[in-house]
């Protein structure tokens, strides 16, 4: 997509790429930690930004909000949901 998007120079000479004056982030999802992935990075001197994978900075509602909802509404189920999900 980048290189759709910047034509030929996504990776060209006046691009951010050659300088080697940037980090790169990504979510740890298993397409972006794939051997072929690691592989390239490595090729390329490119090393990831490293994060922990369950940090409350990262997913504030993961730790916060969702556990409180779901302790709300424990119990609390009278089949409605599954009733509109059969229609």
């Amino acid at each position: 997509m980048l290189k759709t998007a910047y034509k030929d120079d996504a990776m060209g000479e006046n691009s951010l790429w050659q300088s080697g004056d940037w980090f790169f982030h990504h979510d740890n999802a298993p397409a972006h930690t794939a051997l072929s992935v690691r592989q390239f990075l490595t090729k390329n001197g490119m090393t990831p930004v490293s994060h922990p994978p369950y940090s409350p900075d990262l997913a504030p509602c993961d730790f916060f909000l969702f556990p409180r909802m779901k302790r709300d509404m424990k119990g609390k189920n009278d089949g409605g949901a599954v009733k509109h999900l059969k229609r």
